[in-house]
């Protein structure tokens, strides 16, 4: 099976929408053959990008849970998950439209994952507590209204940052009772969606953010550096002194590779630039006083990529 999806992915078009509609085509007429097909272009494409988006129809009676692809890299956590909920196609473009030229133009280098939903309903049915830090919900759709999305997402999770899109400010009030962070009006401008964003505490989010490491859940806050220790990883915290997982040392790349504040030092090596106070010789100075090395060798180019992050964490508490 590998081998046929290397052959197929090689001679198929290289744009990700031209793979995801021949994944379609597939699906009509071979559907067990399809996913697997999807989710190896999935894995294919997004490893290059983290924003892409891409929505089809495969029929006109398929689920929004069904026509809504999403590029994400498989078993991955991601920069920060949104979902949007709306029975209007063109709503849920324009959404997606504006929450990536948002990533792009506040947030260069961070991905922000989107999947797309056509009611409540099929939204709640794949829910899960975590799943998402920030959801957009039209009220006015068919079967439950955006309030009742909204307090079943409430069961199950108190932290999402909830913000309403609809045609009418009758419910505005109403929405503080699910501690929504937002409220837009259509048609809204992209200004007003900044400001929502704004008002959601993105911050806040970012700082919630965590991996879950071999059964270990660790907030990325709290990661000071990385190292490989045989066939276990050392993860040096700031409040739980260091830990011993065992996974391998790639596997916790892939855990940490979304997150452009980790940054390797050498092979083995990852440190939080979040957390590194300076720069001294060969050295990166910890908030603790630990002292990671890097190559003398790479000093150039690591010396680049943490001042490129600090100028844009800089700029960042600048315009948000």
């Amino acid at each position: 099976m590998y081998y046929v999806l290397r052959l197929i992915y090689k001679f198929t078009l290289q744009d990700a929408g031209h793979k995801i509609n021949l994944v379609a085509q597939i699906r009509s007429f071979w559907p067990h053959f399809a996913y697997p097909l999807r989710t190896f272009f999935v894995y294919n494409v997004s490893k290059y990008t983290y924003t892409y988006y891409k929505e089809f129809t495969m029929d006109q009676n398929t689920s929004g849970k069904e026509g809504s692809v999403i590029l994400r890299r498989q078993n991955i956590s991601e920069i920060m998950n949104i979902a949007v909920i709306d029975d209007v196609l063109q709503c849920r473009n324009n959404l997606s439209r504006d929450i990536l030229q948002f990533a792009k133009q506040y947030y260069a280098g961070e991905a922000m994952t989107i999947d797309t939903f056509e009611n409540g309903t099929d939204f709640l049915e794949q829910f899960n507590t975590e799943a998402y830090d920030m959801i957009f919900i039209d009220q006015y759709m068919d079967g439950l209204s955006g309030i009742e999305t909204a307090c079943a997402v409430r069961e199950k999770d108190d932290l999402a940052a909830i913000i309403f899109v609809t045609s009418s400010r009758e419910y505005a009030v109403e929405s503080y009772t699910v501690r929504a962070c937002g409220y837009l009006v259509k048609p809204y401008t992209y200004d007003a969606f900044v400001k929502a964003m704004q008002q959601a505490n993105i911050g806040k989010i970012r700082n919630g953010r965590f991996i879950n490491a071999a059964g270990e859940k660790i907030l990325l806050g709290e990661i000071l550096w990385c190292d490989r220790d045989d066939h276990y990883v050392r993860i040096q915290t700031e409040n739980r002194g260091i830990l011993r997982l065992r996974l391998s040392f790639s596997e916790l790349e892939l855990l940490l590779s979304p997150y452009p504040q980790f940054l390797s030092c050498y092979r083995g090596c990852l440190i939080n630039m979040d957390k590194a106070e300076y720069i001294e010789t060969l050295n990166f100075v910890m908030v603790n006083s630990d002292r990671v090395p890097f190559r003398k060798r790479d000093r150039k180019a690591i010396e680049k990529k943490y001042n490129d992050y600090l100028f844009q964490r800089i700029r960042e508490d600048i315009l948000v």
